[in-house]
């Protein structure tokens, strides 16, 4: 069986947001401590959370990357297919940084 990968996407975020969540929550015991501030907890929370923000950042630019590059087809294509092409490094992909007013145009190499 094969969930639907709108599903996997949001079931993912949650993840994401619960190991944010456990995070901030160790961070804050080690801050909040009577005994002094716990640097290898809060250290430890910190990584954590970049690390997470870092990969959220990751899938944020694949999904755009993915996006604009279907936009400058000039036909209708698959996410598949779109995916395909972002991987072939033979391929010219638009900038992810195009507007959301401006219409992509695949980059000269």
């Amino acid at each position: 069986m094969t969930l639907n990968p709108f599903i996997v996407s949001v079931l993912a975020m949650l993840l994401r947001y619960g190991i944010v969540a456990g995070a901030g929550a160790l961070g804050l015991d080690a801050v909040l401590r009577d005994s002094g501030v716990d640097l290898t907890k809060l250290s430890t929370s910190a990584a954590v959370v970049l690390g997470t923000v870092a990969y959220a950042v990751y899938k944020k630019f694949g999904e755009k990357q993915v996006l604009v590059t279907a936009l400058a087809s000039d036909q209708p294509m698959s996410e598949a297919k779109a995916k395909a092409m972002v991987a072939n490094p033979d391929v010219a992909t638009p900038s992810v940084t195009t507007a959301k007013t401006e219409v992509p145009v695949p980059k000269d190499e």
